[in-house]
């Protein structure tokens, strides 16, 4: 996330880039300074202002290709109140980008209540276009969750083994079908079918004295269905963008939630978790201890993997059962 700082000017124009964000704007007011930006701009990766084929986000947010560089595609985002929006970005070459940008109200010296953008989401790859897409990289102001892999297989027998040492993910691809459980969000629903597609990559590591370190990334896409039920919230009606807003407290890195014509939502999320290895989770474990019984490894969190190590490949089963997962990862020992 990309934290903003208003900027203070005497009638300047200000323009202030941190990491994918540069928010600009000059109203000149009753007093010498520069009375809050309630519009941002946002990069993004790969791409230039003719190759930006349409941008979505929903009301009252507004957002659209930008052509105020011609090197680099941007996109204008702006929001009259205080709230986040949750933008989409579609390119030609078929690549989408998804990222959000949060506005916030407060108190500013002689101007009295200002509104400015305060923080943005580095745009995510969630779908890459039929030719491969661009591969964007955390460098170029951008970040690739993959899109769409086959399982390794349904599932590997676990069958045990010692896990002491450095392992490195070779491969992996879980997929997960079924309902989420929407218990935990306190809408008015307790669940939704989902549909997503999971990779992971990095390092885990066992030692011999009982504790771990999980340098795992695991990334990928989420389609959720929200039923019209789910738009409940404390007895009131809420909006789709509110019902992104909500997923996204639960860990995903950009949720874009739309009116579907059933009277719900169509939901999707772009997850780029560090830790808890291919099972999502809000407070995701980088460390602790762990324990082995039988074919099972059990982390310090409870989260348990079944697994399965044949010389120097291990091979972990995760499993859940709302939704239920298939697929495995697959470590090689260094």
């Amino acid at each position: 996330m990309t934290s903003l700082v208003p900027g203070i000017a005497d009638f300047v124009c200000v323009a202030l880039a941190v990491a994918s964000l540069s928010v600009s704007g000059c109203r000149p007011g009753g007093c010498a300074l520069s009375c809050g930006n309630n519009d941002a701009y946002v990069r993004v990766p790969n791409s230039t202002p003719d190759q930006i084929e349409r941008v979505e986000t929903e009301p009252p947010c507004i957002a659209q290709s930008a052509r105020e560089n011609d090197s680099e595609g941007e996109v204008y985002v702006r929001r009259d109140n205080a709230g986040t929006c949750q933008v989409r970005v579609y390119l030609t070459n078929g690549d989408t980008y998804a990222f959000s940008v949060e506005f916030a109200s407060h108190e500013f010296y002689c101007c009295g209540t200002v509104l400015d953008p305060i923080d943005a989401s580095i745009p995510v790859l969630i779908h890459a276009g039929a030719d491969g897409g661009a591969q964007a990289a955390v460098g170029d102001g951008g970040t690739s969750v993959g899109s769409a892999c086959s399982p390794v297989n349904a599932g590997v027998g676990p069958c045990g083994g010692d896990v002491v040492g450095a392992w490195t993910v070779t491969q992996s691809c879980l997929k997960l079908t079924g309902y989420a459980d929407m218990t935990g969000f306190g809408i008015g629903c307790a669940s939704a079918p989902v549909t997503w597609s999971l990779q992971v990559s990095g390092t885990w590591t066992a030692y011999s004295g009982g504790m771990y370190s999980d340098n795992t990334t695991t990334s990928g896409d989420e389609e959720i269905e929200l039923p019209a039920s789910c738009l409940t919230l404390s007895g009131a009606t809420t909006t789709c963008q509110r019902m992104g807003e909500i997923l996204r407290a639960f860990g995903y890195a950009v949720v874009n939630c739309t009116f579907a014509a059933s009277g719900g939502c169509t939901c999707s999320a772009a997850i780029l978790q560090t830790g808890g290895a291919g099972l999502l989770s809000a407070d995701p474990s980088s460390g602790g201890r762990y324990a082995t019984s039988g074919n099972v490894v059990t982390t310090e969190d409870g989260t348990q993997y079944p697994y399965c190590v044949s010389g120097n490949t291990m091979t972990w089963t995760p499993q859940s059962t709302s939704p239920t997962t298939t697929g495995t990862i697959v470590f090689q020992k260094q």
